[in-house]
């Protein structure tokens, strides 16, 4: 896998996808007047689907659920260390945020979507 970037999917559409593939298998092992190959073959890829159904449950419960609110919060608690500038190194700060966001990415995003968007345009500052 090349770089380090870590991809973020929808959950809901993977599971519908694969709630899609265990009813085709489904429907299909029904369809099977005897059991054949063809039943064989479809019971496994119906478990299959199952579990890893089983498996994003799983690991979507293991995410700690922190709201917007209490994200701020965390934050502002950090900022206030910033009061104090010799206590906090830059890379103290980036690592601080960074673990906040990939802890809590929904949170971090909507935390970050509030903050006011500064625009500057640098060629009317050349013009000045």
């Amino acid at each position: 896998m090349e770089g380090s970037m870590t991809n973020y999917i929808n959950t809901d559409k993977l599971k519908a996808e694969i709630e899609k593939r265990a009813k085709f298998h489904n429907d299909a092992i029904k369809a099977c007047t005897s059991l054949n190959n063809i039943a064989i073959t479809h019971s496994a890829g119906w478990k299959e689907d199952t579990e890893l159904l089983t498996i994003i449950d799983s690991l979507q419960q293991e995410q700690p659920e922190v709201d917007l609110e209490k994200f701020t919060e965390k934050i502002k608690t950090f900022q206030g260390r910033y009061k104090h500038p010799e206590i906090v190194s830059i890379k103290g700060a980036m690592a601080f945020m960074a673990r906040m966001f990939y802890q809590y990415p929904d949170a971090a995003r909507q935390w970050y979507e509030q903050l006011p968007k500064a625009t500057m345009d640098f060629n009317a500052r050349k013009e000045e």
